[in-house]
């Protein structure tokens, strides 16, 4: 099997678990590569069995974002070697095949073309307070979460096959011309749980800042805002009101073809940022997936 998936991970433990159930589905675990972000017990003992490589972890470091996906860009390029495709991504994101386009991710992407890299399309997993429950950690996530937004952002180039794949903006953005698979969706699970986030969002906050508690780390936003604004983020998810129309993917894919543009600067494509203004629900057939 000519396919590996690529992540790296720092106190994500139950997103980990998440990862590695869903993609030991399709791939053996020795090819599932967890990078380690510094010496953490509980990833060996998650993943057993996976190929874990740890990695020194600079507390201070200033560029940290940065760092980590160049990490991830070199790990990426050195496996290519090895295999013939690499699903990378961040540990709170999984990327499913639509079911009407068939049963195996893994085969889909092995039958994918050499030299490329391709972006996915993204559904934002969104809790509702005020219409479900906190998650159950033990259960099926997609069993508890109704609704997604998109998030063009999100739309990632997370599989290639091309040896001099080199991300920038933090993983979101290549040097590679933008080319989508529309059967291939992935779920950013960042806000499937209002209470979760806000644990992991206070760690990072702290992990970003000093003693002083000034910010010392250039990263993207969702490593700097503060808990006040995480807070007033969850409000705006919670106003958005609930479409009665499925999402048109067709649509959102050729609005990102028709607004991207290369960096005048640095020459990597960039994509507008835009969330839709409304929720949509997920589709039934994606609910077992994990």
């Amino acid at each position: 099997m000519s396919v590996a998936a690529l992540t790296m991970v720092y106190d994500d433990s139950y997103f980990l678990e998440k990862w590695i159930g869903y993609w030991s589905n399709y791939l053996p675990k020795k090819q599932l590569i967890i990078l380690s972000h510094g010496p953490q017990e509980d990833v060996y003992q998650i993943a057993e069995g996976c190929s874990i490589v740890e990695l020194a972890r600079q507390a201070d470091d200033k560029n940290l974002d940065a760092h980590r996906w160049g990490t991830l860009t070199h790990f990426a390029r050195g496996l290519l070697f090895q295999y013939t495709k690499v699903i990378t991504s961040d540990v709170d994101e999984i990327l499913v095949l639509d079911p009407q386009a068939g049963d195996n991710i893994v085969d889909y992407i092995e039958k994918l073309p050499n030299n490329r890299v391709f972006h996915v399309n993204p559904m934002e997993v969104v809790h509702r307070p005020d219409l479900e429950d906190d998650i159950d950690p033990d259960a099926p996530i997609l069993k508890q979460r109704k609704y997604f937004q998109t998030n063009k952002w999100y739309a990632k180039p997370s599989i290639s096959s091309s040896k001099h794949i080199e991300w920038k903006m933090d993983g979101h953005c290549t040097f590679d011309d933008i080319s989508f698979l529309p059967d291939v969706y992935m779920f950013h699970l960042k806000w499937m749980d209002r209470h979760h986030m806000m644990q992991r969002a206070q760690i990072r906050h702290d992990l970003m800042r000093d003693m002083h508690g000034e910010l010392f780390v250039k990263a993207g936003g969702g490593w700097t805002r503060t808990m006040e604004e995480w807070s007033e983020y969850f409000e705006l998810l919670m106003s958005k009101p609930i479409s009665e129309d499925a999402c048109d993917f067709d649509q959102f894919r050729a609005d990102i073809k028709a607004t991207s543009y290369k960096h005048p600067q640095f020459g990597y494509w960039v994509y507008p940022r835009n969330e839709s203004k409304v929720l949509f629900e997920i589709p039934e057939r994606f609910a077992h997936f994990f």
